[in-house]
């Protein structure tokens, strides 16, 4: 089986956050399945590790991410099927008939630019044309995303709650828990937690992504009040600057004495994840689901997460006291942290559950998506 692989923002990687993340479970599992593989990049400027590893594994990497490049790709190279992961990917794939498209929902699309409306007006110089622009843009996309996702033999949603609104939408869909490929060989325990003389709290994201940079915002404006007395540090770990207003805010935490460090890009966020005695998901939208905290969980870390980030889960799998700590307010979750520092043997057995939860709902993801391409394939030959 041939797919050509459409992809938004960036390539299929083992690292980098969602969609990377996500994309490169799907191809892997297709390699390893045997099928051929050609990834349309998003850009021209790609990042020339992906294309190493993707290339590593007997994929191809095409060229360009214009609807006429992906049509004279599709022309020349005859797929089985189409992959395209978010709307943005899709509706590049307008121009291309005859071939069955499977569609990976993740964030709804629409979403996007209203949270970025609420919290760019607060961290950076915005006009008010730009922000009609942002809620113009918005119901733009909303108005053509039901018809465009209807159209698809296939639709899939990694997010619960998303998953729900397809659904009541008319858009037939199946969800599928949001796949992260096995950073760890089969059988593998953690055995090993950190026990640092001062302890680490550890964040990660794009720090101009919406999920970080509403979660920092959480940070600085509900957290870090109540952050008195609890002796550790928190660690910020993601690509890009902080918007002038946000580092503002954080500014009285940073610095010599205080407990906020930036660390910028780190090339092995798996390792800065497991060097931590607790991985903290601050983000307060239920936009998507946190794919940060199921890298965390195939980690063994011990998680506290807002409430917000229940919803992207099936009930029942994020819970708190058994494989995470949650909390609603600012206030709760500094608690949370602290209930966390002081028990070694607490955060052992989060982390334990947290790798449970992850072998049993995301580790195999991929395999289950891949499925229903192959079937997708299989019913378009027997018509």
């Amino acid at each position: 089986m041939k797919v050509l692989m459409v992809v938004p923002g960036v390539l299929p990687f083992h690292t980098g956050g969602g969609v990377a993340e996500v994309n490169w479970a799907i191809l892997k599992e297709l390699r390893a399945r045997g099928h051929r593989v050609m990834v349309m990049p998003p850009h021209d400027k790609v990042n020339p590790r992906a294309v190493a590893d993707i290339e590593a594994i007997g994929a191809e990497v095409g060229t360009g991410w214009e609807s006429a490049d992906i049509q004279a790709a599709a022309l020349a190279w005859l797929p089985d099927a189409l992959y395209c992961y978010s709307m943005s990917a899709l509706q590049r794939t307008h121009l291309i008939r005859g071939i069955p498209r499977m569609v990976v929902v993740g964030d709804l699309d629409h979403q996007v630019p209203l949270y970025r409306r609420q919290y760019y007006l607060r961290s950076q110089p915005i006009t008010y044309p730009e922000l009609a622009q942002l809620h113009n843009q918005a119901m733009l996309i909303k108005e053509s995303v039901l018809p465009s996702l209807q159209q698809c033999e296939a639709v899939v949603c990694n997010c619960f709650h998303h998953s729900q609104w397809l659904t009541q939408m008319g858009v037939d869909n199946q969800y599928v828990p949001n796949p992260v490929a096995d950073p760890m060989p089969d059988g593998w325990v953690r055995k090993a937690f950190p026990n640092n003389v001062w302890p680490r709290v550890s964040m990660a994201g794009h720090l101009g992504g919406i999920a970080t940079l509403s979660g920092l915002y959480f940070l600085a404006e509900d957290m870090m009040p109540y952050w008195r007395g609890l002796e550790c540090e928190i660690r910020i770990a993601g690509a890009e600057e902080l918007y002038p207003d946000l580092a503002t805010r954080l500014m009285p935490y940073m610095g010599e004495g205080g407990p906020v460090h930036l660390l910028g890009y780190v090339d092995d966020i798996q390792q800065e994840m497991m060097d931590c005695e607790v991985f903290l998901v601050t983000t307060p939208i239920d936009l998507g689901v946190r794919t940060r905290i199921i890298d965390a969980w195939a980690l063994g870390c011990c998680v506290v997460t807002h409430t917000a980030n229940l919803a992207g889960f099936e009930p029942g799998e994020l819970l708190h006291g058994v494989n995470c700590l949650v909390g609603g307010t600012g206030k709760e979750i500094v608690a949370q942290i602290k209930q966390a520092l002081a028990s070694k043997e607490l955060r052992m057995q989060l982390g334990q559950r947290g790798r449970e939860t992850y072998e049993k709902h995301h580790r195999s993801a991929a395999g289950k998506t891949v499925d229903l391409i192959e079937s997708l394939c299989r019913a378009e030959v027997m018509a």
